[in-house]
């Protein structure tokens, strides 16, 4: 008990002493424990009976790619409860049907090369993940299951074929009362991840092409699923839905544009009618969005994959909404950072990270961080005022009075595209009178603060 907790005192110590140099303000996330992963792509907490597992996919090792990923029991102190053989493990999907339990894992390429791999559906069954199905994959890099009632939906992102080609069909399979059978092939580019959300009662899958400067949202009709509505992207590899209040969002992690690894992630709000602009924030190989809530707050967590010097050692941002945006406030030491995931450990609220590669090393620790949420209710109570923004709408000059500090901003059309950008140090005008009419958002680089205002000649 004593050389574990030395272990787990040094572990926070070094991360702490890391993170201070990164930022000077709270961090609000201190590391509980490592654990040695090989490759980690993915972290999928889930419970059953209302105990609580967590599966990492290990991608591979400095060898191999055809390993064992894991299944860890978090209630029995991350004791191993099961090794499951895969094959370039990419994700976990958990689902249940009809009281039953399973569990899905994406491969996506095996130690010849080759892409055309079957990913496989484990069942529970007396305590441990047996065989179920096998569902046929080329370069699969995605399961996401959609329970919407009596239709049932698991979509598969396969990202890339034998051939090297990205532009290859995707595959949303149904399930028919006793297995899941295809349904539907969707044209996708380089598909790295599906989510899948209700919208009005309507089954809805989105689809991020890291390929293509698009992604695209589905809607099911009845009888297909068909095209909603595509939305600019830049080398997206996750997105993230969730709600606030009445409004619902969508997040997009843009990986990277032609030009650089720093790029800005962008988050969309449905207005009823099809999804707009409603904030962008400015990320380094973005791989993953996570929101997570507890504490009547709400959080997104970005994982920073890579940067332009081929460095994968990076801070990956956490951001909280304030003043009716997410703004930053805290940056987390990574390392290839591929996946967050936010699950309950023993009562606590926690997040794990895939870490893919330290160095040239896929054997590294991924960590589970838990958080200091006495600092996250104390910074709550003394937040500022955001800046103030007038004449709004506004047809020559707009104001921005309350600003403190000084940094980059950026003004961003309704489709997310930038219409100008500059420099500020502390209240500053800026001239629309060239813009045309309609909502515009101003995004704060350093705090990701945005404001909305629109522009009428």
């Amino acid at each position: 008990m004593e050389n574990q907790a030395l272990k787990r005192f040094l572990l926070f110590l070094s991360l702490f002493i890391a993170s201070a140099f990164h930022m000077n303000a709270q961090t609000y996330l201190f590391p509980d424990r490592e654990i040695i992963t090989h490759g980690a792509n993915d972290w999928k907490a889930f419970s059953i009976d209302g105990h609580q597992y967590l599966a990492v996919a290990s991608f591979q090792d400095n060898n191999s790619v055809e390993i064992e990923s894991v299944i860890f029991d978090v209630d029995a102190g991350y004791d191993t409860l099961q090794l499951i053989p895969t094959s370039g493990a990419s994700d976990w999907e958990f689902f249940s049907v009809d009281g039953e339990y399973f569990l899905g894992v994406a491969n996506f390429i095996d130690d010849q090369g080759v892409y055309t791999v079957n990913s496989t559906i484990y069942r529970f069954e007396d305590g441990s993940w047996e065989y179920f199905q096998h569902i046929p994959t080329e370069g699969a890099y995605d399961l996401e299951f959609l329970d919407a009632g009596e239709e049932k939906f698991l979509a598969v992102a396969n990202q890339r074929d034998g051939e090297n080609s990205y532009f290859i069909a995707s595959d949303i399979y149904r399930w028919n009362g006793d297995s899941l059978v295809l349904f539907q092939e969707i044209p996708t580019y380089g598909a790295s991840d599906w989510e899948g959300f209700m919208l009005n009662d309507v089954p809805c899958f989105a689809v991020a092409n890291t390929f293509y400067p698009a992604s695209q949202i589905y809607v099911f009709n009845g009888n297909t699923f068909s095209l909603l509505q595509s939305i600019p992207s830049l080398g997206a590899t996750g997105i993230e839905t969730f709600s606030i209040g009445d409004q619902f969002f969508l997040s997009i992690a843009n990986g990277r544009s032609i030009f650089s690894y720093t790029t800005e992630s962008v988050i969309y709000t449905f207005n009823g009618d099809d999804f707009q602009f409603f904030q962008s924030v400015e990320t380094t190989g973005a791989f993953d969005w996570e929101y997570f809530t507890f504490d009547n707050q709400h959080f997104l967590a970005c994982a920073s994959y890579r940067d332009d010097n081929a460095s994968y050692d990076l801070d990956s941002p956490l951001f909280r909404w304030q003043n009716e945006s997410f703004e930053l406030i805290d940056l987390v030491p990574t390392h290839g950072a591929v996946d967050w995931e936010f699950f309950v450990d023993n009562g606590e609220p926690a997040l794990s990270v895939s870490n893919y590669k330290l160095g040239a090393n896929h054997i590294t620790n991924s960590v589970i961080y838990h958080f200091d949420r006495n600092a996250l209710f104390a910074e709550t109570l003394t937040q500022p005022e955001p800046p103030v923004l007038f004449p709004n709408p506004s047809s020559e000059m707009v104001n921005i009075q309350g600003v403190t500090g000084s940094g980059r901003y950026a003004i961003f059309d309704s489709y997310g595209r930038v219409i100008q950008d500059g420099s500020y140090s502390g209240d500053f005008s800026f001239r629309v009178s060239s813009i045309s009419n309609g909502m515009y958002h101003i995004m704060f680089y350093e705090s990701g603060l945005s404001i909305s205002f629109s522009v009428a000649q």
